[in-house]
């Protein structure tokens, strides 16, 4: 019966986990509750098989080990607590027969009689440092693994000298948008940047100071956009700008004080004159057809490109996906 009620009720959290990671993967009011579940299990299966048993002291002791590989040390101290008091309240109960000691492995019943409550005391006194000392070096070394781990994932999705995600990372964030816009309806604009004669500025004044430029022009850029909005490096001078919650006019408008302070804003250099650094910007936006995909999108914001660099090029050029909207297809 016992290990039905454990399997079932496994089963239950599982299932229910898996309703509840479609809406909020990180919910933490649900990991207090898998641990909670999981101490007072513990507990119970102490109580069948002896507080003072083997398996017992296994568990409690790489229990909260393997925890930490997938929970934070938040998670898992309150299921300690739990545990541990738990089960020295079951050995005490044990010791003056207040409940039966492993009622369900009679033969392995310790003779309580010789055993002294200064003894239990001493068990648990000398296992507790034990116990937590090997909690803290874990939860050390697993946060060690923890942040190289996320500051790996950082920098696969970030590009190295700007700061801002690269190119893999913003189509990623492109994807979500457009999944957003679909779910809820808002349009999505996306603009493709390249900095104007940026080759020149290379062979002129050298890589080093290309890389100065890069990085001026996306901390303008980023202190002229809106919060909610994104910036990523699309590939050498080229950026890519994604403006959720956005009409086309809108769009327009924000992206045109983009260009100007690019323009406004030469870069200072400290024994040469400054570099003057300006873009052009081709612009789309799916307002009109709600369906288009990031391959649509991104061919239409690079046709804009195409038109504001033949124009002569420090200008904002727009252009819609020519499809009409039954005939847009989700990619």
């Amino acid at each position: 019966p016992f290990c039905s009620l454990v399997v079932t009720g496994m089963i239950a959290l599982a299932s229910y986990g898996f309703l509840v990671n479609r809406h909020n993967p990180n919910a933490p009011w649900y990991q207090y509750l898998g641990q909670f579940y999981y101490a007072v299990a513990f507990v119970f299966f102490g109580y069948l098989v002896g507080t003072l048993s083997m398996p017992v002291g296994i568990i409690l002791v790489s229990g909260p080990l393997i925890g930490m590989i997938f929970f934070e040390l938040r998670y898992i101290i309150p299921a300690c607590v739990i545990s541990i008091a738990g089960l020295i309240a079951l050995t005490y109960a044990s010791a003056f027969d207040v409940v039966p000691y492993a009622p369900v492995m009679p033969a392995g019943r310790p003779d309580f009689t010789q055993v002294s409550s200064v003894w239990l005391l001493s068990f648990y006194v000398f296992v507790m440092p034990y116990m937590v000392t090997a909690i803290y070096v874990a939860d050390m070394t697993f946060g060690h693994w923890r942040e190289r781990g996320i500051r790996a994932r950082e920098l696969s999705r970030t590009d190295v000298l700007t700061g801002i995600p690269n190119r893999r990372s913003i189509l990623d964030i492109l994807e979500k948008e457009i999944a957003r816009t679909w779910r809820h309806g808002p349009p999505l604009a996306v603009a493709l940047l390249d900095l104007d004669h940026f080759k020149r500025i290379n062979d002129t004044w050298g890589h080093p100071v290309g890389d100065a430029v890069l990085q001026h022009a996306t901390k303008l850029l980023q202190g002229t956009l809106r919060q909610c909005d994104t910036m990523g490096r699309f590939g050498g001078e080229e950026f890519m700008l994604i403006l959720p919650d956005t009409s086309l006019d809108g769009a327009q408008a924000m992206i045109e004080r983009c260009r100007e302070i690019l323009e406004k804003n030469p870069m200072p250099q400290n024994d040469a004159p400054a570099i003057r650094v300006t873009g052009s910007f081709g612009l789309t936006c799916n307002a009109h057809c709600m369906t288009l995909s990031s391959e649509q999108l991104i061919r239409a914001a690079d046709d804009a490109l195409y038109d504001a660099k033949r124009a002569g090029r420090n200008r904002v050029a727009t252009t819609l996906w020519a499809l009409s909207p039954s005939a847009a297809e989700p990619g």
